[in-house]
């Protein structure tokens, strides 16, 4: 399935449309990383999607940063839009290790955005992804957090857990410490995985 700029852009927006606090994500150049498209092609297709009234834009601080920059974000005709999208995306029918079914349920247990499936999809349909269409989020201003986190990892504690809203970057924090432990392992599990999808997910992830 081929998406025009545009449908990337609200495709990739529609993944932080109730974040509360913006993050690098929505400016133009985390929209061109996420929306797989060149630097060049991103403010004329912004522009066009605000003339539709489809997306909005605001000048604001980022967390860590002084400078203000602009941001996006999609307003609800963008959301709807962007939902409708998703499903003709997830409906698509691909082939995973010689198993017929559909994009949605493919990236569900291989922890997979629209997008990174589609890139790992190629043109006969078979569905082949690698560890570099996992999306690694921005990681600013958390050195005290992974300090935490070091210190639970030499400690007696068998579990930590990282919790709180969506967009404070609790997945980019993950990442960040993940790289620094010596054989660790990432396996994504999306919601509501239970110890099948947790077992799919741990085999994806070890090849």
């Amino acid at each position: 399935m081929e998406l025009t700029a545009a449908e990337r852009v609200l495709v990739h927006l529609h993944g932080f449309w109730n974040v509360p606090e913006p993050g690098r994500e929505a400016t133009q150049a985390g929209i061109a990383d996420g929306a797989r498209l060149l630097r060049s092609h991103v403010p004329r297709t912004l522009k066009a999607l605000q003339e539709d009234g489809l997306a909005d834009s605001r000048d604001t601080r980022l967390r860590g940063q002084r400078r203000k920059i602009r941001v996006y974000a999609l307003t609800e005709a963008g959301v709807r839009q962007a939902r409708q999208i998703l499903g003709d995306i997830d409906r698509t029918t691909v082939e995973v290790d010689g198993r017929t079914t559909t994009l949605g349920e493919a990236r569900k247990v291989l922890g997979l955005s629209a997008l990174a499936a589609l890139a790992a999809t190629d043109p006969g349909g078979r569905l082949q992804p690698r560890v570099a269409a996992l999306e690694r989020p921005t990681l600013l201003q958390r050195e005290q957090d992974i300090g935490i986190l070091r210190r639970w990892l030499v400690g007696a504690a068998p579990v930590a857990v990282v919790y709180g809203s969506r967009g404070m970057g609790k997945t980019a924090l993950g990442w960040a410490f993940a790289e620094t432990v010596p054989k660790s392992l990432w396996v994504d599990l999306p919601d509501g995985s239970d110890l099948k999808g947790f077992v799919a997910s741990l085999a994806t992830a070890t090849g």
